[in-house]
């Protein structure tokens, strides 16, 4: 007999509610030129799409380009795909990844 059929009294309803979002931690490279004021055009970014940084990583290479990690928090797939375009659209940056 299937489990359902056991006893019907002890069956729950369940629902999902769609317009949660559960905040989740990501890993995203940005790869860019080294100039000054990269860094703050990367963390504005983050900012105006409501990304927390929540941890951040930069350094800078011998040929002068930046590698810059950061974890970030976000709430849903569209809300990391739109950040991610902002930030390959900045001048200096060279890619964008999700780690």
């Amino acid at each position: 007999p299937k489990s359902l059929d056991l006893d019907p009294a002890r069956r729950v309803e369940v629902g999902w509610d769609e317009g949660v979002h559960t905040l989740r931690p990501v890993a995203v490279e940005v790869l860019s030129t080294d100039r000054p004021g990269i860094l703050a055009s990367i963390s504005k970014c983050f900012t105006e799409h409501g990304v927390n940084i929540s941890q951040a990583k930069c350094k800078t290479t011998e040929d002068r380009r930046g590698i810059n990690t950061f974890q970030v928090t976000v709430g849903h797939v569209d809300q990391l795909k739109t950040v991610i375009r902002a930030i390959q659209g900045l001048d200096g940056v060279v890619s964008v990844s999700r780690l």
